[in-house]
């Protein structure tokens, strides 16, 4: 099972790394339609993926803002790529998953480990002092310690 694992996570990596080069640095210029696409095509492996939420790797890229505005302002030249992306991925993949899911469940499941571990540290910002760090992990721990106790009170409230 590591195998799948950590061929996911290499994959993922690359994966991040290509995404850091598309990243959009505060450019509030139109995103062209081949990179609505791949956006589109980003944000559906949420759909497909049980767990992951491709979102933040959106966000990561700096371009949540203009597609959010493009759909809401309803601009066809946003939505039609994005969505078509998005569909494509979707058809493409969904019965691929599925199948991984039926024949291969736990190579299956430690893959999507791979990709949400990896995923989740474009989360993660640069640090540049000390006191960042400190109160990083600080909050980290009371994050921690609310979760915790918010989960132990609701087994023992359900329980009752």
């Amino acid at each position: 099972m590591i195998i799948p694992l950590i061929g996911a996570f290499i994959f993922t990596i690359a994966f991040e790394y290509i995404c850091s080069h598309l990243k959009n640095d505060g450019d509030t210029g139109d995103l062209s339609t081949p990179s609505l696409f791949l956006y589109g095509i980003i944000y559906g492996f949420g759909a497909i993926m049980p767990g992951m939420t491709t979102i933040h790797i959106l966000i990561y890229m700096g371009v949540v803002a203009q597609i959010m505005g493009g759909i809401f302002a309803i601009n066809l030249s946003t939505i039609i790529p994005f969505g078509l992306g998005y569909l494509a991925i979707v058809l493409l993949i969904a019965n691929l998953i599925t199948y991984l899911f039926k024949k291969f469940y736990g190579a299956t499941y430690y893959a999507i480990i791979g990709f949400a571990i990896v995923s989740l540290t474009m989360l993660i910002p640069d640090l540049t002092s000390p006191i960042e760090y400190i109160l990083g992990i600080t909050y980290a721990f009371i994050a921690f310690v609310i979760t915790y106790f918010s989960t132990t009170l609701g087994e023992k409230y359900l329980k009752n």
